[in-house]
């Protein structure tokens, strides 16, 4: 019986996480909506048979998503995998961030106690979420925010950069991960913000 309406606010979810992914890129939704459909069912699934059958392997997820996001990305708009990576990341750190801070402007309403508890309450937070990302990543793009990138210009030193870029994000995705605090997660999420946005723009000026 929970398998249903899990997967149900579990698809809300990931494609308004795969929007706010595309969006870093200035793609639209209609740009891959089939496949994007597809890879939303496929993280929902992995999701569900991780955090409810293999409960143990269920710190995998977001590894999980963000290889599947960036696979999107590199197969349907044929973005070069590296790349696809570190959009993955960010548009997943910028996720989390925006789920940090309504969680935080909630009150203990949204804790995240509340939501392990009581799954009513868990839907409740992937819509609102869900719907806050949409209409955000709606507005960005509609003021042509959003990096146009031209990937087959390459940075100087771009293999190290790319590099360290995901060492950085793999090693902050397991501290958070662990330490399951929401005003570390922030702290970490906005460091991470921080330093894959310049590596972005970088590349966005060197068109």
């Amino acid at each position: 019986m929970e398998f249903i309406p899990f997967m149900i606010f579990s698809m809300f979810d990931c494609l308004a996480l795969i929007i706010v992914v595309l969006t870093i890129y200035r793609f639209r939704l209609r740009d891959c909506l089939w496949p994007a459909l597809l890879v939303a069912g496929v993280m929902s699934l992995q999701s569900f048979f991780l955090r409810e059958e293999l409960s143990n392997l269920s710190d995998l997820v977001p590894f999980l998503n963000a290889l599947i996001l960036a696979l999107l990305l590199t197969i349907f708009l044929e973005v070069p995998f590296h790349w696809s990576l570190i959009g993955s990341f960010v548009g997943y750190f910028l996720y989390i961030l925006l789920q940090a801070g309504i969680s935080e402007l909630s009150f203990g309403f949204l804790s995240v106690q509340e939501l392990h508890s009581d799954p009513v309450k868990g839907y409740m937070f992937q819509i609102i979420v869900s719907v806050i990302a949409f209409l955000i990543c709606k507005f960005l793009f509609s003021r042509g925010i959003g990096l146009a990138t031209n990937f087959k210009k390459r940075l100087k030193g771009e293999p190290i950069i790319v590099g360290i870029a995901i060492i950085l994000a793999t090693c902050l995705f397991g501290i958070m991960l662990i330490k399951h605090e929401v005003l570390l997660d922030l702290v970490l999420v906005s460091v991470a913000m921080v330093f894959f946005l310049v590596i972005l723009i970088k590349k966005e000026v060197s068109k």
